[in-house]
């Protein structure tokens, strides 16, 4: 039996489209193996979101071919999409395949494993025009928690990223089969369903008729064992009134959202092209926090944009430390060629870059830490992981607004929601206990 290998980086929509490519490799009879182990095929599914992501999909397509210099090496993914002719000069690699044709792979695999050759096969198509949803079937993915991909895609080109290029204008799932295949995870004992895409709020927008993401979740809120329902990031200006006033109304649907902000600085904001002004995301945080009183919001921070001054720093700063964040994810500003922003001649050093990013990345761990406090003593619902915390062995706990516990008991918890009670919040852990 030939053995098969995975690797992925980046997103969650990553994450969901590996396992359904790894579910079809296994139907073909395929074994899948550790991607430390020397396997027959290797499968690198990209990400280019950054250059450091650039560099991690390389060094990772090196390592495989380092393992088993006989291997059909496959890379596919977003640093796929962009780049395929720097791939290609990787030797070993084998076939290089685009986003749109991720659901062909096994086939192009399969119709080439014995035709090894220096010159790698590229099945790379233009991505701009592809208009259809490509639905990429999964029967099983993360051991507690299923993801649902219902949309990809994206129509904003923001300055600074390459996100449109990889994975072209926005589409999305056709809303029965996002019902069923919900639906589906739900006999299977899953209790919780995380709806995930590229730009999840657009849900619709391409569709025909009245369809949009709050009356996709209102007939999925129809499904009585459905336990909880969770988004994935959401873009502040599709955040509307009918949505925030679902999820506080709606128990099944975590309180938790991730809001990227990227600048708290107007002039930075306005030249990322985002579309909303600093103004209109702290209403919407307040309005947020006021309706749904325990929200969990994370959000996402590019740190060293192109001619970000040191008070445009300090406005992005002064507002996250005053807006009620859970959580951030702090980016430095990674120049991506055939952007806009690449193009600014006042790019920020390196050093000044770091400097900013550890200041936010530190004020971040201060804000989880009293967004975590908020909860000591209090007994909140969990939904128990499949897998062990990796250093304390304690199991883990995952609750409605995303805050993580670690608690003593046995696997039989496991896959099971409970009530557990906050014992202690550390900067680095929240533990808690089952009385």
């Amino acid at each position: 039996m030939k053995t098969v290998a995975f690797k992925t980086l980046g997103c969650k929509l990553n994450q969901f489209e590996t396992w359904a490519i790894k579910e079809e490799f296994e139907k073909e009879g395929f074994q899948t193996v550790s991607f430390r182990e020397k396997a027959d095929v290797f499968v690198i599914n990209t990400c280019t979101v950054t250059s450091r992501a650039d560099y991690k999909s390389r060094y990772e397509i090196r390592q495989a071919i380092k393992r088993n210099g006989h291997a059909f090496i496959v890379v596919t993914g977003c640093y796929a999409q962009t780049n395929p002719e720097t791939i290609q000069k990787i030797p070993g690699v084998s076939l290089i395949v685009g986003n749109k044709e991720k659901r062909g792979l096994v086939q192009y695999l399969t119709h080439h494993l014995s035709s090894i050759t220096h010159h790698p096969i590229v099945k790379v198509g233009d991505i701009s025009n592809h208009t259809q949803f490509t639905d990429l079937e999964v029967s099983c993915v993360d051991s507690t928690r299923a993801f649902v991909k219902i949309q990809d895609g994206c129509n904003s080109f923001c300055s600074y990223c390459k996100v449109p290029y990889a994975r072209g204008p926005n589409r999305s799932a056709d809303s029965k089969k996002v019902v069923k295949k919900v639906k589906e995870f739900v006999d299977k004992k899953y209790k919780e369903v995380v709806l995930t895409g590229v730009n999840l709020g657009t849900y619709g927008k391409d569709l025909k008729g009245e369809e949009d993401l709050v009356s996709l979740l209102k007939s999925l809120l129809k499904i009585e064992e459905l336990e909880r329902l969770r988004l994935s990031s959401i873009e502040p200006n599709d955040i509307s009134s009918d949505l925030i006033a679902l999820v506080a109304s709606n128990a099944k649907i975590c309180k938790h959202l991730h809001i990227p902000l990227q600048s708290g600085d107007s002039e930075i904001l306005s030249s990322m092209k985002r579309r909303y002004t600093i103004s209109k995301y702290v209403a919407l945080i307040d309005k947020l926090t006021s309706t749904i009183p325990d929200v969990s919001i994370g959000t996402d921070i590019i740190v060293g944009f192109p001619k970000e001054t040191e008070q445009a720093f300090l406005n992005t700063y002064n507002l996250a430390m005053a807006l009620p964040f859970a959580y951030m994810h702090i980016f430095p500003y990674s120049k991506r060629e055939g952007t806009e922003a690449a193009k600014v001649p006042d790019q920020i050093s390196p050093s000044v870059k770091h400097e900013r990013t550890e200041k936010l990345r530190r004020l971040s761990k201060q804000k989880s830490f009293y967004f975590r406090k908020r909860y000591e003593g209090k007994t909140l619902s969990c939904l128990v992981l499949n897998t062990r915390d990796s250093e304390t062995h304690k199991l883990v706990g995952l609750t409605s607004n995303y805050i993580r516990i670690l608690f003593d008991g046995e696997d039989g918890l496991m896959n099971r929601i409970l009530d557990v009670t906050i014992t202690d919040v550390t900067y680095n852990n929240t533990f808690g206990k089952v009385y």
